[in-house]
């Protein structure tokens, strides 16, 4: 199955934590700005290094990260 990137959810994780863009960056070791691009749906591919640190800081899976919505697939 495909998947196209939806609604990004780190807004929502930093919330459940008390958490701020710059704590996340400081634990991460991700930029701030660069936080900033994927909260405001400014850049939605992330590479896996930058996922699995934000993933790991936040204690979730990369998954977790964003919304996945299926692609319907045309039959042949």
């Amino acid at each position: 199955m495909r998947y196209t990137i939806g609604r990004c959810y780190i807004p929502e994780l930093l919330h459940k934590r008390g958490w701020t863009q710059r704590r996340l960056a400081d634990v991460s070791g991700v930029s701030e700005k660069t936080i900033s691009h994927y909260t405001t749906g400014e850049r939605k591919h992330m590479t896996i290094d930058v996922a699995v640190s934000l993933a790991d800081a936040l204690g979730v899976s990369p998954r977790d990260l964003f919304e996945f919505i299926p692609v319907k697939q045309r039959l042949g």
